[in-house]
């Protein structure tokens, strides 16, 4: 019997250590952010993490992604809503995170989805109407011209 796990070596690599000290660095770094913006009444931040990871056994473009996407997902988590900008060849890589109204842009997008969708509808209805219209009109015409009109 086996009596080792790969997902408890996985835990306990270098790697995993690394990695997830890097991403308590950076919700630290951008929890602060926050809190400061916050208190002189902003509602938006921009972050521009670090590019270059030393992470033992991993290129550093698949740490950027590891890194960056659990950061992002932490962020989210906690309702903000968040946006990647820049280039990821320069410096200029930044996370733009927000928290503007009572609602997140995911509700926002879900409202629109809502008015288009009654929009739409409403305007199927008109067109039903107008075609309806449109038959009644002629049908009192042909009765019309039957009866010499």
């Amino acid at each position: 019997m086996i009596n080792i796990s790969a997902s408890n070596l996985r835990k306990r690599s270098p790697r995993a250590i690394a990695v997830k000290r890097e991403i308590e660095a950076m919700c630290i770094q951008v929890n602060a952010k926050i809190s400061t913006a916050a208190r002189i009444n902003l509602c938006e931040i921009k972050y521009y993490p670090q590019l270059l990871f030393n992470i033992p056994g991993m290129d550093n473009s698949d740490a950027q992604r590891l890194i960056f996407g659990r950061v992002i997902e932490a962020i989210e988590e906690k309702e903000f809503d968040v946006e990647t900008a820049g280039s990821d060849i320069d410096d200029s890589f930044h996370l733009i995170i927000s928290w503007y109204l009572d609602c997140s842009k995911k509700e926002i997008k879900r409202y629109n989805n809502i008015l288009q969708s009654r929009h739409q509808r409403y305007k199927s209805i008109q067109n039903q109407k107008e075609i309806k219209t449109r038959k009644l009109l002629e049908k009192i015409k042909k009765d019309a011209s039957r009866e010499g009109y």
